[in-house]
């Protein structure tokens, strides 16, 4: 089974997002981030 993850980071927070093979999404969520 695939999954692909796209991570969107920054100082604050990063933003976390799996999709499946089809393409949907099947988590998203964020954890805190320190620079």
């Amino acid at each position: 089974m695939d999954h692909f993850i796209g991570l969107d980071v920054s100082l604050a927070s990063t933003a976390i997002c799996v999709l499946n093979a089809h393409g949907k999404v099947a988590k998203e969520t964020t954890a805190s981030s320190e620079p």
